[in-house]
């Protein structure tokens, strides 16, 4: 591959993953609209692949169906939208990990086929057969009327106070609790942001929601909680997410995502991939009408942007933002560190 096109293959998977994970399906379509263009320029058989084969044009009345859309950019008819998209405000806490669960549950049966047919390979046929009746019925309990969730009843001991989490370039809750205070500059490693999301006029909370601007993982050699957080970077990160039609214009413009009508990569990358925001209120409540009218409640009432949350439904930054709100879900009190398991550092 020569270099160029290398190069522009690395931008497109940059691109691609980015937008896979930004929260709403507005930034979707922003980063979508910004870069075909730059893909046509490149390679127009690319652009017409990707286009037909991943992407659908979408009218905001049929997105409203599922999802907070009310508007589109410069003066489009409808908004790109494809299946792989997984927001946040759009995707279900936990259900963002591909097949993942899937192959887990794979392995169970296959390690239990294994162990009853190596003795006898022509056992697998009757083992097969039983396998749901005796087997899963009862260990899955199909037979109980259950409420399917993905979010987990506790959250995970390593998001507390883990060193592999610190290993692989995040901050576990702790060390967020621990560098919480306003430096000697008034800066400090969150912001809170307050943007009326809802149609609701007036005062009080109701139509409100509130962002927790966080900064997601380690860069340039500054640990996430160890980082301080500007006003001006929380301002943008929560209004990139609250925003639609010509607002979202606006902000995307003052982060210098788009300069002349092309997209910034770099920019796109700071405020929505090395920043985080924890979201509690009117945007979490309304994000997924369907789940709403069917489940008859809300989702948990705090959500994050980053990677982790899609995936798992909690993280060490909700964790941390729930202490801040002497949650005693997350009491900061008594924690011991976690390490993975092997031998022993010296002096321990």
């Amino acid at each position: 591959m020569a270099a160029k096109e290398e190069e522009d293959f690395s931008q497109l998977e940059r691109v691609i993953q980015i937008s896979r994970e930004v929260p709403t399906v507005q930034m979707f379509d922003a980063i979508w609209q910004l870069a075909f263009p730059w893909l046509r320029e490149e390679s127009a058989a690319a652009a017409e692949y990707l286009q037909r084969t991943y992407f659908q044009q979408v009218p905001t009345e049929s997105l409203q169906k599922g999802f907070r859309c009310n508007a589109t950019l410069w003066g489009a008819d409808s908004l790109w939208f494809g299946g792989f998209w997984g927001g946040i405000l759009g995707t279900y806490p936990g259900s963002s990990s591909g097949t993942q669960p899937l192959e887990s549950f794979h392995s169970y049966w296959q390690g239990t086929i294994k162990a009853k047919a190596r003795t006898s390979p022509a056992d697998i046929f009757g083992s097969m057969q039983d396998l749901f009746q005796k087997d899963w019925a009862a260990r899955f309990a199909w037979d109980e009327e259950k409420k399917f969730v993905t979010w987990p009843a506790r959250s995970a001991d390593a998001l507390f106070n883990s060193q592999s989490l610190r290993s692989a370039g995040r901050s576990p809750a702790r060390d967020f609790w621990e560098h919480r205070e306003k430096r000697l500059c008034g800066n400090r490693n969150y912001r809170e942001v307050y943007i009326r999301t809802g149609d609701t006029e007036g005062a009080g909370m109701e139509g409100m929601t509130a962002f927790w601007v966080l900064q997601s993982r380690a860069h340039d050699k500054v640990t996430a909680a160890e980082a301080i957080v500007l006003p001006d970077v929380a301002e943008t990160v929560a209004n990139l997410i609250a925003a639609e039609g010509t607002q979202l214009e606006k902000w995307l413009a003052k982060g210098g995502i788009v300069r002349e009508g092309r997209l910034e990569l770099g920019a796109l990358q700071k405020y929505m991939h090395r920043y985080c925001a924890v979201l509690e209120g009117h945007l979490v409540q309304v994000s997924w009408p369907r789940s709403h009218r069917k489940l008859k409640k809300a989702v948990p009432g705090k959500l994050c942007t980053c990677r982790e949350f899609l995936l798992h439904a909690d993280c060490e930054h909700v964790l941390f933002i729930k202490a801040l709100q002497n949650d005693p879900t997350a009491s900061m009190q008594n924690i011991p560190t976690l390490r993975p398991r092997g031998r022993k550092r010296k002096g321990q």
